[in-house]
């Protein structure tokens, strides 16, 4: 998929975005604790994303390669919180995307 840049001139010259871990649809991002090894249902490796977070100058745009790599036979369903400008820190997601498999 494609992120774009589509502050108006009177904007910001550019926009840092990261994403955040994902997580499964009831969960809190908060809750998450990712010690780096795999688990069955853990969504953070079963979901990857290509760049995970960048600097979009006004007008840019970046393709983010989403990787689906689940250690089980079943269904996956989750979601990712996108930051905008350092909102990383403080956990207020600018918005929440779906993520399925």
């Amino acid at each position: 998929f494609t992120i774009t840049n589509n502050d108006p001139a009177s904007g910001p010259e550019s926009l840092h975005w990261a994403f955040g871990k994902p997580v499964a649809l009831d969960a809190d991002e908060a809750s998450v604790i990712d010690d780096g090894s795999p688990k069955p249902y853990d969504l953070v490796h079963t979901f990857q994303f290509e760049p995970k977070f960048g600097i979009l100058k006004r007008g840019e745009s970046v393709t983010v390669k989403c990787s689906f790599s689940p250690m089980l036979a079943t269904k996956f369903e989750g979601k990712v919180p996108v930051y905008l400008d350092g909102a990383a820190k403080t956990k207020n997601a600018h918005l929440r995307f779906g993520v399925a498999g």
